[in-house]
Order: C-alpha cells, then structure tokens, then sequence
C-alpha cells in the first residue's frame, strides 16, 4: 500500500511540477501573480507533506549531535578547569616550597657565615699567639746578642784600659807581689785552705 501511496505521490508531484512550469512560462499579468502565489502554496504543501518528518528528523538528528557535542565541550571545560585548579594548588604549593628552600638557603648562609666568623678569629688569634711567641723569641735573641756585645765590649774596654795602666814593668810587680803573697801564705799554712 506504501508503495502505491508513493507512486501515486510521484505521479502526482511529477503533474504538479508541469503545472507550475507552464503556468510560469505564461506571458505577464495578473494570473501569473495568481498562479505565483498558486505555485508557493503547492510548493509549501509539498514541502511540509514529504519533507516535514525528514527535516524534523534532521533537525532533532543536529539538535542531538549538538547537545552531544556541547556535552563533550562542557566535559573538556569541566576537565580543563580541574587542571587549572590543580595546576594552582601546584604554583601555591612552588611558591611556599621556594619561599622554604629560600629560608634554608639563608640560614645555612648565617651558619657558614658564622662559621667563617669563629674560623677567622681562631685563625687571627692564633697569629697573634705566633706573632707573640716569634717577637718574644726574636726579643729575647736581641737581648742576649746585646749582652754578648755589651760583654764583649766591656772585656775589650777593661783589656785596653788594663793594657793602658799596666805596662811591662807594673807587671813583674804584680807578679812579684803575688808570689810574695804566696810565699807568706805558706809559711802562715794558708795554701791548704786555699787549695781545698
């Protein structure tokens, strides 16, 4: 029955096409208004018997396609907005991990400060204590060199002196007094107490 419904439709839309040609062909006036008008509702009723169920489905077919697409782009925005949130918690989270790693860096920068602080001052207190110790050693080598000197001087002053106040002759009286000396501690017994 579908069939024949549809060859008859055929039939009859083929006839009407041949209608509206010929009358559109007809020469100005107004019947070819009227039949403008004529055609336009012929072609109107056409289009809404057979193209009304397939431009509806088409049209509910786009309007499903559309909400699944929106769907999807709402799905991806859902997403993409979930990363945009954990991305900054993520910057939150490196901000206060490189305000942490800052703190670290300064005060492991106090304590190798300080460290360097008490390693110069150990290391000045020490040349100081060599500095010290060398000047005390260097002082006390001056002082003895300034004795020797002064010793050796004075034993060269008193020699020349001794040279100058004693001659040859004073001499042999030194030497003759001191043995006269000698002698009369022998006889006195002296010379025993001397030797021991």
């Amino acid at each position: 029955m579908s069939r024949i419904s549809g060859k008859i439709m055929a039939v009859i839309l083929a006839l009407v096409v041949l209608i509206v040609l010929a009358l559109w062909l007809l020469p100005e006036g107004p019947y070819k208004v009227f039949m403008k008008w004529v055609n336009f509702g012929i072609l109107a009723f056409f289009a809404v018997k057979f193209g009304k169920d397939p431009l509806m489905n088409f049209l509910y077919g786009e309007r499903d396609r559309i909400k699944v697409k929106l769907d999807e782009i709402n799905d991806q925005i859902s997403k993409a907005e979930s990363l945009v949130n954990e991305e900054t918690r993520k910057l939150k989270d490196v901000d206060r991990l490189v305000e942490k790693i800052r703190g670290d860096i300064l005060a492991m920068g106090e304590r190798e400060k300080t460290l360097i602080i008490e390693d110069a001052a150990q290391n000045s207190n020490q040349m100081i204590k060599d500095a010290e110790a060398e000047s005390d050693l260097r002082l006390k080598e001056a002082i003895k060199k300034l004795n020797d000197d002064i010793v050796e001087r004075a034993v060269s002053i008193a020699e020349e002196k001794i040279k100058n106040i004693y001659n040859a002759k004073d001499n042999e009286k030194a030497i003759d007094k001191f043995v006269g000396g000698l002698g009369k501690v022998k006889e006195s017994g002296q010379a025993e107490q001397i030797v021991q």
